[in-house]
């Protein structure tokens, strides 16, 4: 058998660490490092709004208003500054979502950080990554949390496969700027379904947006198709 690079040993060694220990601190699984952010979650400081679709549009469409005189940039962070676009899916997902970070911590997605004393590695991506959406850590996530999270990403997987998400972009770009006292329009080309028609579905969109000024904030902003978020 080959010798496997040292990042690969380091990644097996990591994992089956934590797996093996729930004490274990540092076993972590796709888009959760150490480090977060506490997101506000409850302003209205920019507004998200989704336009009706018919069933049968490839496109979900929206706004994003700035209420205040202070500039956003509309990105979601990753490690090594890396940055990742925004979320349409179910407007159910979306509300669990924000459900989740009014409570938790957001992790920066992108792969697992390891931290070896005398060896500088990059993130490693593992598995599949949900952008914006919450991704955590076995270890951190207990409970009615960690079923949040299992939950959460069950849900967008099955959302993809239905043709329901897609990355919404200002300008053909998913990372952007919200000027102060400006508004921008949004579109997300919707994915194609594993089989048969898109079904009709509430869509609604996620934003992580920053204050680019002053005590640059960290917010999620949700907007919902019809105005109103689904009761969970």
């Amino acid at each position: 058998m080959a010798a496997l690079p040292i990042r690969t040993l380091a990644l097996i060694s990591a994992l089956a660490v934590g797996l093996g220990s729930p004490a274990v601190a540092h076993a972590q699984i796709p888009g959760a490092i150490d480090a977060g952010t506490v997101v506000i979650t409850d302003s209205n400081r920019l507004v998200v709004s989704v336009d009706a679709a018919q069933a049968t549009a490839t496109n979900v469409t929206g706004r994003i208003q700035n209420t205040t005189g202070t500039g956003f940039r509309c990105a979601t962070p990753g490690v090594q500054g890396l940055e990742y676009p925004g979320q349409v899916t179910e407007a159910e997902i979306v509300a669990r979502s924000m459900r989740y970070y009014a409570n938790n911590i957001f992790q920066p997605i992108g792969g697992v950080g390891l931290d070896i004393t005398g060896i500088e590695l990059d993130p490693m991506p593992i598995g599949s990554l949900l952008d914006i959406l919450p991704t955590g850590s076995f270890n951190k996530a207990l409970g009615a949390t960690r079923s949040d999270l299992m939950d959460i990403r069950s849900a967008q997987e099955a959302a993809r496969v239905a043709g329901h998400t897609g990355d919404p972009r200002v300008g053909g770009n998913v990372a952007f700027n919200v000027g102060a006292n400006a508004s921008v329009t949004w579109s997300a080309q919707l994915g194609t379904p594993a089989s048969g028609q898109r079904s009709d579905f509430q869509a609604a969109a996620l934003f992580f947006c920053t204050e680019t000024t002053g005590a640059r904030r960290a917010h999620v902003f949700a907007g919902y198709e019809g105005g109103l978020a689904p009761t969970l």
